[in-house]
């Protein structure tokens, strides 16, 4: 994460700022080889029944921000093609505290560095750093410093993709977008020979898609795909798919999103086919709740057994 070296305590204790849309020159940090992003508004999220489900892994950046006092409100991941994860970044949102960089709270490890009026806390694999009061960046030490020089430069006009990136944090809450999803790693080579591999890694240009949060809880995923025929094949395969992974009968959180899952559609638009839905958040939360229940318990006839 990037930190300007002076930042006024008045003002980081006065700041707020709402998760929602990124503005273009915090999109102008990514790479542009960047090959996945996804955001979420941590507060919106920790207010649905969806969390119970699905909760978020732990992330030792955010737990160090918040020693500081820092109020993380939403968290963007970027990972890039290079399977070293040498370029990903992690952009957190919120009111960030400068108690983070007096010694007691800093990463013990960290050395404080100026690179171009920002000071980065360069760790030995991790190094983090505040762009302004309300934006903290984390990564190596090379991809912050190429972050920060995206970050300073003047104003140049966005990748399309990155103007996708921006809509899609305007509509949704929680939101992804990975570019050639189904391209295999660097480290996992095709065969020359592979043509119908090849073919299926090209019929798949992108996959994006959102969820807002509230008392309907609404999901929607698009696939970009190489042509019209390509859409009717991967939306017929999306009409298919519920139901194949609700004959694998398992029972896990993916198993009663299906269970509550209510209108289901599943079209196309040219190029693109999506499929979108919708969940009861009183539903869930019951759901959620019963299994609370149940887990409890279970523990209570563990623990009688051992008496």
């Amino acid at each position: 994460m990037n930190a300007t070296l002076l930042i006024g305590a008045a003002a980081l204790m006065t700041s707020v700022l709402a998760a929602g849309e990124l503005d273009d020159r915090l999109l102008r940090t990514f790479g542009t080889d960047a090959k996945f992003v996804d955001g979420m508004d941590l507060d919106r999220y920790g207010n649905s029944a969806l969390r119970d489900f699905f909760p978020i892994q732990a992330n030792e950046n955010i737990a160090e921000l918040q020693k500081g006092g820092a109020k993380i409100l939403e968290i963007v991941i970027e990972e890039d093609s290079d399977t070293s994860g040498s370029k990903s970044l992690a952009i957190f949102r919120g009111a960030l505290s400068p108690l983070y960089f007096t010694p007691p709270v800093a990463q013990p490890d960290a050395a404080p560095i100026n690179y171009k009026g920002v000071l980065i806390l360069a760790g030995s694999d991790q190094s983090i750093a505040v762009l302004d009061p309300n934006i903290a960046i984390a990564g190596t030490f090379r991809a912050l410093q190429e972050a920060i020089d995206r970050w300073q430069q003047e104003k140049t006009s966005l990748d399309p993709w990155l103007s996708n990136v921006r809509d899609l944090s305007r509509r949704y809450d929680a939101w992804f977008l990975v570019r050639n999803p189904l391209e295999p790693a660097a480290n996992w080579p095709l065969k020359p020979e592979s043509v119908y591999a090849r073919n299926l890694i090209e019929a798949v240009e992108e996959i994006h898609g959102g969820i807002t949060f509230g008392s309907s809880i609404e999901l929607h995923l698009d696939a970009v795909t190489k042509s019209a025929d390509d859409a009717e094949t991967a939306a017929a395969i999306g009409r298919w798919l519920p139901g194949f992974m609700q004959l694998q009968a398992r029972s896990d959180p993916q198993e009663v999103v299906l269970e509550l899952a209510e209108d289901l559609i599943v079209l196309t638009n040219g190029k693109v086919a999506s499929l979108s839905f919708r969940l009861s958040e009183s539903r869930l939360r019951e759901r959620a709740d019963a299994e609370l229940q149940k887990q409890a318990a279970e523990k209570e006839a563990r623990n009688a057994r051992r008496f």
